[in-house]
């Protein structure tokens, strides 16, 4: 991946898994209405974390306020375990995922 200083997401997809997953700077945003029951602790651990946020004027705030200690926030110990709770949760790297599959089936 390229060297970012901050990545801006507008809903959630796939980019969203990778730029955490490669600890890339990475601000988002949507109605949190769009989070089911089951991730919505993972996102509120992201949101205190100034990473998630439910609106764009939220979020807009957080960058104009952090950018330029962006670096700083983002290697902070608060928002770098909600970026590694939500990996572990939904993009860990398996070590052996043949094993693991096979363990779920």
């Amino acid at each position: 991946m390229g060297r970012y200083n901050l990545y801006i997401g507008t809903y959630n997809g796939t980019a969203i898994l990778e730029l955490l997953y490669f600890n890339v700077p990475t601000v988002i945003f949507w109605e949190n209405n769009e989070i089911s029951k089951l991730s919505l602790p993972y996102f509120e651990q992201l949101n205190e974390a100034g990473i998630f946020h439910n609106n764009f004027e939220e979020a807009a705030d957080f960058v104009n306020n952090n950018f330029s200690t962006i670096e700083n926030w983002w290697n902070s110990e608060v928002t770098q375990k909600a970026r590694q709770n939500f990996c572990n949760q939904y993009c860990r790297e398996i070590k052996s995922p043949i094993k693991a599959l096979s363990g779920i089936i």
